[in-house]
């Protein structure tokens, strides 16, 4: 038998391992895709972050909340005009709803 669990360093900031991560599976469901984006705004790792709000995007499109999660991630990572275009996009839309 092996000693007790001692889980592999990681720099601060840097999102820990996930079991689905391991096997290279990618949430199916919108809600699993945003907890996890979540989870890596949580700890600094943006990049991944966008990577999970864009797959939540891909399951469910007309979700505002991802998007608006999608341009703070990209705000986060210095990717500014790509957040500005969301913001750009999502106040259109409002207008148009109203």
């Amino acid at each position: 038998m092996s000693g007790p669990y001692n889980p592999t360093p990681r720099r601060i900031g840097e999102s820990p391992p996930s079991f689905a991560a391991h096997l290279g599976l990618t949430p199916r469901h919108a809600l699993a895709a945003r907890r996890q984006a979540e989870r890596n705004e949580s700890v600094g790792a943006f990049d991944l972050a966008v990577e999970h709000w864009t797959i939540a995007l891909t399951i469910e499109p007309n979700a505002p909340a991802a998007w608006r999660g999608l341009a703070r991630a990209l705000r986060a990572l210095e990717r500014n005009d790509e957040a500005k275009a969301i913001d750009r996009a999502e106040a259109l839309v409002a207008r148009s709803l109203s």
